[in-house]
Parts: structure tokens; sequence; C-alpha cells
């Protein structure tokens, strides 16, 4: 299963770098720009967690936040008009999960699996919520950039 992950993950990236090329993005020139202090929170919470049944809740919490945004964008005319289809199939993807176990699932079960059983409620809680709410101060830094 998680070799299905990995492989879904490469497809993800590509499907990414699709979505970027009809913004009219060019890989890697456009890619190279210096990350946000606000996205280097987010990356920097993953990329340092040091206990492996948190770093599964903050992946999962990363699945969720694109599920959820994926699904709000696409209901958007202007937003599939603007990507076309090619672009927006890095948001299908996540909108609509085919059969089998999502990443999400996995990744709360690996992460209880990892905690043997020592995770509460309230901590689970407040892992996605960290992660959720640093993905919110990345997206408004974003936007304060563009306006």
């Amino acid at each position: 299963m998680l070799n299905g992950i990995r492989k879904d993950e490469e497809n993800h990236r590509k499907l990414w770098l699709e979505t970027g090329a009809a913004l009219g993005l060019r890989y890697p020139i456009d890619y190279e720009r210096p990350v946000l202090p606000e996205s280097r929170g987010w990356i920097d919470a993953v990329g340092m967690e040091s206990d492996v049944s948190r770093l599964f809740l903050r992946f999962a919490a990363i699945e969720m936040i694109a599920e959820m945004v994926s699904k709000e964008f696409l209901t958007s005319n202007r937003f599939r008009d603007t990507l076309g289809p090619r672009g927006c199939e890095w948001f299908r993807v996540h909108a609509e999960h085919s059969q089998g176990m999502t990443h999400e699932e996995l990744e709360l079960q690996l992460a209880f699996s990892f905690a043997e059983g020592n995770l509460s409620k309230e901590l689970v809680d407040a892992v996605i919520q960290d992660t959720v709410d640093r993905f919110i101060e990345a997206a408004e830094a974003s936007i304060r950039i563009i306006q």
C-alpha cells in the first residue's frame, strides 16, 4: 500500500507541474523563488517532526487540506475555466477518491500504530490543527503578496 502511495505522490507532483504549466509557469525556472517564512513554518513543522506518529498526523492533515481546498476550488467556474481540464487534474484527484483506503486514512492508521495507543483525541486534534493553521498562515501571506 505504501508503494502505491509513493507512486500516487509521484503522479501528484507531475499533475502539480501540469497545473503550473496551465498558469504559464515554467519548470524549474519559475519554481526557484525563495520560500515565504510562513510556508517555511509548515515545511519545517513537518520536516523536523521527530515523533513518527505526530509526523503521520501532519501528513494526514495535509491530505485533509488538499481534499478540502480542491473540492472548494473545483466549485468555481472561473477556477476551472482558468486552469482548464489539464490544470485542474491535481485538484480532481484530491477531491475524488477511488476505491480503497485514502492516503489520509492510511496515515491516521500509521499514526496510531506508531503511537502504540498513546495518542489522545486532544493531541491528535492539536497536531492536525497546528498543521492546518500553518497552511492558513502561508495562504494568507501568499494572498498579501499578490494583492
